[in-house]
Order: C-alpha cells, then sequence, then structure tokens
C-alpha cells in the first residue's frame, strides 16, 4: 500500500528501506492506477477479472472457430468463486495477468493475423509478461505452458514457410518488450536508488547470500528449518558479517522474534522456520544499518557469502549446496508429503474441499484503515471495529488581502496532520460580490478521521477557527478569521453505516455461497471428465499425427495447472504452507478454463478423425 501511495504521488517507491525492493511494483502499479481513475478497489479487481477472462475466450474463439464453446468457458470461469479476491493483495490480479499473458502468446503464435497486427500481439505480449514478472516473482511456473505455445506457432510457420515473418520476428518483438520491461524498472530504480537493482529477493547478492547460508551443515538437519541455531552460532564463529546479526537473530535475552512457523510445524519452536528466515534475514540486516541505499545492502550482503564461501572451502564449516537457491535442503520424510500436498492442492482447485470464502474483518488502526480506504475510493469493507468518519468540507473563502487559508487535523491520540486546500473556480461569487477577483475562491476538501478529531482552518493573519465536526454536519456557518471570511456551506459524513453495510456483506455472503454449492457439486466431476477428455483427444490425435489449434492451448493450459501445483508442493514441503487459495489463485481460473477447452480438444480431434475417414473412402 505504501509503495501504491508513493507512485500515485509521483515519488518513485519513496524513500529507500528494505521493504521497497522486497516485492515487485507489479501490483502498486495496479493500485495506483486504480486511485486515479476513483474506482472503488473492489470494483476494479472485479471489471479486471472480467475483462481477462472475456478477452481470453475472445481469443480462443477466434482461434478454434467456436464461439459458442467460447462463450460457454467464459460464463464458467466469470462465475466460478475467487476466495483470492477478498483482500487487497496482487494475487487479486495475478490470475487476470497470467490468462491476459496467455491470451496474447496464443494469438500471437497461434492465430493468423496480418503481419502489423500480430506484432502489435507480440508487442502485448512481451509488456504483460513484463507486467506478470512485477508481480510475483515465481515465474518461471509459467514457462513450460509458454514454451509450448511458441514452440507449436514456431513448427507450423517453419513448415508453412513463414517462419521469419510469423514466428521469429513476433519472438524477437516479446522478448524486446519483456526485456525493456525489467530494463525500465532498473533505470528507474537506478535514478531513485543510484542502482540499477531488481526486485533483492531475486537478486544475486541476496541470493547467494542465501544459498551460502543455507548450504551449512552443522549438527542433525531439521526440517522446515534452512538456517538451524546450531548453524547460526557455526557462521557467527567465521563471519563477522553475520555476527554483526547475532543480537537480532539469538539474543542473549531470549528466543528468536520470528517464531511464526511454530504454529505449522511444532518441530520448529525455537528456531526460524522455513519462509521466514528470507524475512528475518533482511530485517536482521535493516536492524544492523545496513539498507541505506541498494549499493549499501549488496555490498553487505556480497561481504558475508564470500566470508562463509570461503569458510566452507577452507572446511572451516561443513557445506553441501541446495538444489534451488531458495529452496532449502529437503529431507526424504518431507519429499514424501508431495503427494499429499498435491492432492490437497486439486481438491482445493475443483472444489472438493470448499475453500474459504467469507470476507474477513479489515484489520489495523482505525485511521490507517480509513486513510487506506480513501486511497482505495472506499470499496466495500468487513469490520469488526467502528468505521473512521469520512469527512468533506465545503465552502468558500474571502480575504481582502486575497490570501488563502490551510487546514489542521487533530486526531484523538494526538496526531496532527495539514490538510492541503486546493483553490476551486467560484463564478457564482464574482456574481455575488460583483468581484472579479473572487474567481477562484472556493474549497471542496476530503479526509478521514480516526472516530472523533478537531478540524482547524489555519488563515495567513495567524487566525484560526476549530470546527466540531460531530455537530456541525450538515449545517451551514460563517466564521470570521480577522478581516477575512469563511463561509461553509456544508459538512457532510460519508461513513458508511453499519447497517447499510450488514446489508451489503449479507447479500455477498448469500451470492459467494450460492456459487460455492453450486461449483462444489459440478466442478469435481467437470474437472475429472476434461481430464479423460483431454487424454482421449490426445491419443486419438498421437495416432493421427495432426493436432488442433485448441488441443495446443489445453496442452499449455494443463502445463499451467501442473507447474503451479508442483512449484507450490515444493514450497509447501519445504518452507510454509503454500496450498492456500491466494497462491492457488492462477490455478482456480485455470482449471475453469481448461475443463472447457478439453471438451473442445476431443470434439476437434474426433472432427479431424471423421474426415481423414471421409477422405480414405473418397
Amino acid at each position: 500500500m505504501a509503495l501504491a501511495k508513493h507512485l500515485a504521488a509521483g515519488r518513485w517507491l519513496g524513500a529507500y528501506s528494505q521493504f521497497t525492493l522486497m516485492k515487485g511494483p507489479g501490483y502498486p502499479i495496479f493500485l495506483a492506477v486504480n486511485s486515479w481513475l476513483g474506482l472503488p478497489l473492489g470494483l476494479s479487481h472485479a471489471l479486471f477479472q472480467c475483462g481477462a477472462i472475456g478477452i481470453f475466450f475472445w481469443v480462443v474463439a477466434r482461434l478454434t472457430g467456436m464461439p459458442t464453446l467460447a462463450l460457454c468457458g467464459f460464463i464458467i470461469t466469470l462465475w466460478a468463486p475467487a476466495p483470492y479476491l477478498d483482500r487487497v493483495t496482487r494475487d487479486a490480479i495475478y490470475p487476470g495477468e497470467t490468462l491476459l499473458v496467455l491470451g496474447a502468446l496464443c494469438y500471437t503464435f497461434l492465430g493468423t493475423p496480418a503481419k502489423k497486427r500480430r506484432l502489435i500481439w507480440a508487442l502485448a505480449s512481451g509488456l504483460l509478461a513484463g507486467w506478470l514478472s512485477l508481480t510475483r516473482e515465481e515465474g518461471v511456473w509459467i514457462a513450460p505452458g509458454v514454451a509450448i505455445i511458441v514452440i507449436f506457432g514456431t513448427w507450423v510457420a517453419w513448415r508453412g514457410h513463414t517462419f521469419l515473418r510469423d514466428a521469429m520476428v513476433p519472438l524477437v518483438v516479446v522478448l524486446l518488450a519483456f526485456t525493456a520491461t525489467k530494463m525500465g524498472f532498473y533505470y528507474l530504480n537506478w535514478i531513485a536508488y543510484g542502482t540499477a537493482t531488481s526486485v533483492e529477493t531475486t537478486h544475486a547478492p541476496f541470493k547467494d547470500t542465501l544459498a551460502a547460508l543455507e548450504s551449512v551443515d552443522a549438527g542433525k538437519r531439521i526440517p522446515y528449518v534452512p538456517v538451524s541455531r546450531q548453524a547460526r552460532f557455526a557462521i557467527y564463529a567465521v563471519s563477522p558479517a553475520f555476527k554483526s546479526l547475532k543480537g537480532y537473530f539469538d539474543p542473549v535475552d531470549g528466543m528468536t522474534p520470528w517464531q511464526f512457523g511454530c504454529t505449522f510445524y511444532p518441530g520448529t519452536c525455537g528456531d526460524i522456520a522455513g519462509g521466514w528466515f528470507l524475512w528475518a534475514l533482511r530485517d536482521a540486516t535493516a536492524n544492523a544499518g545496513h539498507y541505506s541505499s541498494p549499493a549499501d545492502a549488496a555490498a553487505f550482503y556480497r561481504r558475508l557469502t564470500s566470508e562463509v564461501t570461503q569458510a566452507c572451502q577452507d572446511r572451516r564449516l561443513k557445506c553441501s549446496e541446495t538444489l534451488f537457491t531458495l529452496l532449502p535442503h529437503i529431507s526424504s520424510t518431507q519429499w514424501q508429503k508431495l503427494p499429499s500436498s498435491l492432492l490437497k492442492g486439486i481438491k482445493e482447485i475443483t472444489f472438493v474441499q470448499s475453500p474459504g470464502i467469507a470476507p474477513g474483518p479489515s484489520t489495523g488502526e482505525p485511521y490507517d484503515i480509513a486513510s487506506d480506504a480513501q486511497f482505495l475510493n472506499y470499496p466495500l469493507q468487513t469490520s469488526d471495529q467502528k468505521i473512521a468518519h469520512i469527512y468533506r468540507i465545503a465552502g468558500w473563502y474571502r480575504s481582502p488581502k486575497h490570501d488563502w487559508v490551510t487546514g489542521r487535523l487533530t486526531q484523538v491520540n494526538g496526531q496532527t496532520k495539514i490538510i492541503s486546500i486546493q483553490r476551486m473556480n467560484s463564478p457564482d461569487l464574482v456574481q455575488a460580490f460583483k468581484d472579479p477577483s473572487a474567481i477562484r475562491e472556493r474549497f471542496d476538501i476530503n479526509f478521514v478521521c480516526a472516530v472523533s478529531c478537531t478540524f482547524k482552518f489555519d488563515s495567513a493573519s495567524n487566525k484560526s477557527i476549530s470546527l466540531d465536526l460531530d455537530h456541525l454536519t450538515g449545517k451551514p456557518q460563517q466564521h470570521l478569521l480577522g478581516p477575512a471570511t469563511i463561509y461553509i456551506d456544508s459538512i457532510t459524513d460519508r461513513t458508511e453505516g453499519d447497517a447499510s453495510l450488514a446489508i451489503q456483506t449479507e447479500a455477498s455472503g448469500i451470492i459467494r455461497e450460492t456459487s460455492l454449492r453450486i461449483f462444489s457439486i459440478f466442478m469435481p466431476w467437470l474437472s475429472g471428465i476434461s481430464l479423460i477428455a483431454m487424454i482421449l483427444a490426445t491419443a486419438i490425435t498421437t495416432h493421427m499425427r495432426r493436432i488442433s489449434t485448441i488441443q495446443v492451448v489445453s496442452l499449455a493450459v494443463w502445463a499451467l495447472i501442473t507447474s503451479r501445483l508442483l512449484l507450490l508442493g515444493l514450497i509447501d514441503i519445504s518452507s510454509f504452507p503454500a496450498m492456500l487459495n491466494t497462491y492457488l489463485a492462477p490455478a482456480y481460473v485455470l482449471i475453469c478454463v481448461v475443463s472447457v477447452l478439453s471438451f473442445g480438444s476431443l470434439f476437434a480431434s474426433l472432427q479431424m478423425r471423421s474426415r481423414k475417414k471421409v477422405n480414405q473412402s473418397g
């Protein structure tokens, strides 16, 4: 949220800290644009998802000539329960981004558009893929699906003697657009922070440090603990850089504060579990004062990596490399849990196991919730506490010196904030006072107030007037500030009443529950039968040595679902609980998509076989 507010204000990602480049700016960009558009965020989430689904199935209709099938897919996917849309998280737009990338690539490499249009779609594919990579960092999971589409499109172009026009040039455009997106991010970071860097959790200095620390073997390895307490003390002895973090990781007066994994993995209690170590390392580094700039943080991580690596080479530490940089060591016991983890994910996305769809309450301080709600254009909220007030004051100010006023908002906790008041056109005042200089003397301000607050108007002549907002709502009033006059047309409180909120929440809950019941009945059967249909279609086309476009798209989507589940399964058995609806978000959408496409694939395969038999008999 903080990054989005900085972007909306034109300050790039704000002042640098360990949080600035912790994750990509893909979702903050979406939030900033939403703030500019003035749409409630919940509506923007829904419109984006709806638009992405619509564009994808439009592409399917154009590629396959099956508009009825595409319409069925659109309706099923659109009405599928979306438990990931409740919160202000990047997972709310990730499924839509995935569909847009997939649809654009399909039209680029599998469609038959004119040359110029193909290049436009190729450009869109690259830019969308770049945006996707800036939203979540684990974009490698889309590689299998992308590879299927690109390889098949290239093969068709090669056979049709249009390899350069229909495959090579579009592929180069896609790669250039994707690279331009990433380089643009690097460049803006260089301007703002003096270093051309990317998301730090995927950047070499931090990744190398994490890999070096996780490679240390000291005592028996504990499942779900990448760098145990015993390993940390062994590293303290050989690395001055890591020893500088000891007070944070292992304070003398108690255990490490990072005990979040204890709830999920009792064997990790007293230590730092799985995926939490990554964030603990960043916080420890910041606590030691090494996040003044990206260059400062990178230099510290390089020094730490060098010291640990050298100790491993000198055999002062016993070390063994991990399979992947961000994946800790996995024991045989953990590997045995992979099938059950995958099964859990499959049950989730096919609604065999109903996901939780009841929206949880907004959490945080009332003022912060209200401030965020204002930035997000007041989306529907659920709350277990009183919602802060959202006030609007409209009126005008006239001064013989033609000076202007400022506002001062004081919260119940004593926190004070200066409110900038912009001059607005006031042709009515010019006419009323017969004074052409009164052309810009109106104001219309909005602000949030945590339960109770005081608002003051301050003039340039050091005069001020306090307003009791609770008792003056809706009443026009006039005040003198020295020789100046301030007239308030109205004070309105835009806070949603509890009754209205309850009605909207209840109506939303009824629709969600009904949708979930319906999908829980037919989706397990539909997805299972669609898999059988896909297997039959593959058997037919393998025998015929021919494949339809819709089958290629279906195979790509099945590959994406498989790779997403495998990725989350590996994380689930090694780092932290990952088979959650937020991380499964793209798979929820893709399983609906492929359930329809698979039947289309079987139909297309049967049609091809029928035509082949007719040709042979003729």
